[in-house]
């Protein structure tokens, strides 16, 4: 299992509609609006590192998110 946290900048005023759309990501188990230099975070547990690049892909496909930083958990 890949542990993962993105963080996620949007377009001003699309912080509400972005959070709506990362909903209907199954594999998402959390998504959490953000003050500071991010606006939201979301947290998500997947099998492999493809599965992975594909959820970035499918992130990157909302018009309204402009960055990404993803941060893998490394777990002891």
């Amino acid at each position: 299992m890949v542990g993962v946290y993105v963080l996620v900048k949007v377009n001003a005023g699309t912080v509400w509609k972005v959070s709506e759309s990362l909903e209907d990501f199954e594999e998402l188990e959390s998504i959490s609006i953000l003050t500071g230099p991010y606006d939201i975070i979301v947290h998500a547990e997947l099998p492999s590192n493809q599965d992975l690049r594909l959820l970035l892909d499918d992130m990157h496909a909302i018009s309204d998110i402009s960055q990404t930083e993803t941060c893998i958990a490394i777990r002891r």
